[in-house]
């Protein structure tokens, strides 16, 4: 099995399809860690404020109802959760506009853009860059 330092990850995305074929990506992909689906920003944002230690990698859908990515992201970074610094948000979208990788960007947590669906190749560079 492929070990990485990459233990928890939170796929925040309200589409099941998509999450059922992310959850197909990380098992290609052999993942051993902890792997965590929410299907709206507000049960995720819940979810962190419980934890101790937050998930290493966010996968983050943009086009979400009620609180969309844009809206994830806001609050995340105005809830200064202790240890943010440690967690690397990924956009994950179907959106081929280049105006939402560029304000992706300039979001101090997010670094990177994952078009829509996630690969095992898009698992295994996140795992190789970051960790």
């Amino acid at each position: 099995m492929k070990r990485s330092k990459l233990q928890t990850v939170l796929c925040i995305d309200d589409d099941d399809e998509y999450n059922f074929l992310t959850q197909e990506a990380f098992n290609d992909y052999q993942y051993d860690g902890q792997l965590v689906f929410h299907t709206s920003a507000e049960a995720a944002l819940e979810y962190l404020s419980q934890l101790d230690e937050l998930p290493n990698v966010i996968i983050l859908d943009i086009n979400m109802p009620a609180m969309n990515g844009w809206d994830f992201l806001d609050a995340f970074e105005a809830k200064q959760f202790m240890g943010s610094e440690q967690t690397h948000i990924f956009m994950h979208s179907s959106s081929v506009f280049d105006s939402d990788k560029e304000r992706a960007a300039g979001y101090k947590y997010v670094c990177g853009f994952i078009d829509k669906p996630i690969l095992q190749e898009n698992i295994e560079a996140i795992a190789n860059q970051y960790f």
